[in-house]
């Protein structure tokens, strides 16, 4: 089966997030970068911004303030991701598995755009973008890149 090479109209901007510390350093810098010209303004109409985070982050991430420019833009999700699995592997400082977390995180999103075949831009919760660096992915995309 020859896989579909069609790029993506829509896309879903995927941010994996929880704990305050990291929380705090993605509400206060990274929102705000992602928000100037050519990033997330950049997008096409029908994308839409996911945050995936531990249910007990769900309504403080939902209600921040800061999220209300990215909402003027387009749909704002946050979602609870069930890190009982990635849980289970800590080592005996740990409190969690960060990466298996995230990775529950982005299987959940993968799985949820798959369906509407949505492109997938993922971004760390703790560092900014170049100016235009979305726009510049979605032209890469346009001509034929898948990653």
């Amino acid at each position: 089966m020859t896989p579909d090479t069609t790029p993506a109209t829509t896309f879903d901007v995927v941010t994996a997030a929880w704990g305050a510390e990291f929380i705090e350093l993605y509400l206060e810098l990274c929102v705000a970068n992602q928000l100037s010209p050519g990033n997330l303004p950049a997008l096409p109409p029908g994308s839409r911004y996911r945050i995936f985070t531990v249910a007990d982050d769900v309504a403080r991430l939902d209600a921040h303030p800061r999220l209300d420019a990215i909402r003027r833009l387009m749909p704002v999700d946050v979602v609870a991701v069930d890190m009982s699995e990635a849980d289970r592997a800590t080592r005996s400082r740990e409190r969690w598995n960060t990466h298996k977390r995230m990775i529950a995180c982005h299987r959940r999103a993968a799985a949820d755009a798959a369906p509407e075949r949505r492109g997938l831009i993922y971004l760390a919760p703790d560092f900014v973008l170049a100016e235009g660096t979305i726009a510049g992915l979605l032209r890469l995309h346009s001509r034929g890149a898948r990653a």
